[in-house]
Formats: C-alpha cells, structure tokens, sequence
C-alpha cells in the first residue's frame, strides 16, 4: 500500500506543461477517471515520452489493477514497437517487473506474509492456505507466485508447482532461478524436449551449473549421450562447483560410464555416487524434483 501511496506522489508533484496541463490538473482535483481518459490519449500521441507512459501506466495500476496496467504497456510495444529504441523497451520491461512485484491490496500482502513468516519457520502445511488466499486475491503477483510454488514443491505437489512456475514464466521469463526450476519440472513431468528448449535459449556459457545439469538429463532422456556426456563431464571437472559432487551428476557419470562398457569407470562412479548420497545429506535439498526424477530412474 506503501508503493501505491507513493505512486499517487510521484503523480501529483509532476509541474504540469502544455499539453499535460489538463490531465495534472484533472489529477490534482482527484477526478481519476478523467485524468486517466485524459492521460491515456496523451500517451498514445507520444509513445517515445517513458514519463508520460509511465505517469498513465501508474494511474491505470491505481484505478483499474494490475492485469489493466500491464496490457496498456504491453499494447504500446506491440503498436509503436518499431518507434521505441532498445534502451526505451528495457525500461518498460522493468517497469512490468515492478508491477509484477508491488502489492495493491493490503489482504494480499498480509496473507503473503503470513506464508512468509511459516516458511521460515519450516511449517510449509501451514504457509499453504495464506498463500493461496493471496494468490486469489491478488493473481500476477510474482512475489506471492515464486512462494507459492516453493511451498508447494516442499509439500512435493510437483503438479502444482509446476503449472505455478509456467505461470511465473509467462508473466515474467526473466525471473531469478525461474530457468533451473522450470527446467527440473519439465523432467520431472517428463517433457525432456521443452527443458532442452528453455535451457538452450540461452547460451550453455551463461547456465548455471545446476542448469547444465538439468540440460544434461535432459539430453540423455532423449538418447543425446553425447551431449548428455559433454555437459556431465564439464561439471565433475569443477572444482569451484558443489554440483560436481551432486548425487545426480555422479548418478548420471555412472549411467553414461555404463553405457559405453567402461565396467571400472562405471563401478567407480557408482562408489562416488553411493558416498555422496550417504555422506552430503545437504544436496538433496536442491534440486529435490531432479533426486525425484533420479528415484524414478534407479526404480
């Protein structure tokens, strides 16, 4: 509510010039829907002028929710696309990751917050229900739909969890660790073909370790060994890495060593994949829908 407040700041403290005169002034006279009628005819006529877009987009957030704010920016790219610069579509792509992120009702931020506080305290069952309600309330939220898909991957609802990631991704690709968890689920609901194609829109250089692994298994369950082998041999040539010694990169060095028949190299990577899973307890919290992938795998 606090981000609101200070929209509605940002809004009124704006010096009216020329043109926008009639829209501030509407504005400052709390006549929001005229502003906004006013505003918007405005942006249309100058696409290129991010303040004025903004100012719009802001009130239409305030007035008629998020879902309305996001299509407004989104319409403006796709009409004047070929009008606005490389450096003006980042600036609106941040400004939809913002509205993504903001709370418009104080229900929702409290319910969010009750999960939080849960999660914390490793009461995933009873983090559950208030971030539901808050995902109700407020759909779109990322903040609340990256909760709501830990919790329901700590309650192993991989179901769920995974249309909650598809959810994150459409609102936002970009999202931090969006790529890896995505990843993992698509393996795990055995859709090999869409993590290989997620995973390689972007350059192998750039992915994360535990990205090239996911890659990895990927490739395998599509009969690419040697690809699959590539990426596998690049992680356990990391020392700097913890997913070297991850029980599903040395699980996969053993099913690749076995492949080709290297029977000492296979029996000494099943030896190393045996001691990682008894003696480094704490990998199996990551990655923990890749351990089920490897279950189903072993079994």
């Amino acid at each position: 509510m606090r981000q609101l407040l200070i929209l509605i700041s940002v809004l009124s403290a704006v010096p009216g010039i020329a043109s926008k005169h009639s829209a501030e002034t509407l504005f400052k006279k709390e006549e929001y829907k005229k502003s906004l009628s006013a505003y918007l005819k405005l942006a249309e006529e100058t696409p290129q002028d991010l303040s004025l877009l903004f100012r719009t987009s802001d009130l239409k957030l305030l007035l008629e929710g998020r879902v309305a704010a996001l299509e407004l920016l989104n319409s403006i790219l796709k009409k004047y696309s070929k009008l606005l610069t490389h450096s003006q579509k980042q600036e609106i792509a941040k400004k939809k990751l913002e509205y993504s992120q903001v709370f418009i009702s104080e229900e929702a931020q409290t319910h969010f917050l009750q999960a939080l506080s849960k999660t914390r305290l490793k009461e995933w069952t009873a983090a559950f229900s208030p971030i539901v309600q808050a995902a109700s309330v407020e759909p779109g939220n990322l903040l609340v739909l990256n909760l709501k898909a830990d919790i329901e991957r700590e309650l192993q609802n991989y179901g769920a969890a995974y249309t909650t990631l598809k959810e994150i991704a459409h609102i936002n690709p970009r999202t931090e660790h969006l790529l890896e968890r995505l990843a993992e689920a698509h393996i795990y609901h055995k859709n090999y073909s869409e993590a290989v194609q997620l995973l390689e829109e972007e350059p192998i250089a750039s992915l994360s370790s535990r990205a090239k692994l996911a890659l990895a298994v990927a490739h395998w369950e599509l009969g690419n060994e040697d690809t699959a082998k590539k990426l596998i041999e690049e992680l356990t040539r990391s020392k700097k890495s913890e997913w070297s010694q991850h029980p599903v990169t040395l699980w996969m060095l053993y099913r690749l060593e076995s492949s080709e028949a290297n029977s000492s190299q296979a029996k000494t990577a099943l030896k190393n994949f045996l001691k990682a899973s008894s003696e480094k307890l704490k990998f199996w919290s990551k990655a923990g829908i890749l351990i089920k992938w490897l279950f189903k795998s072993i079994l």
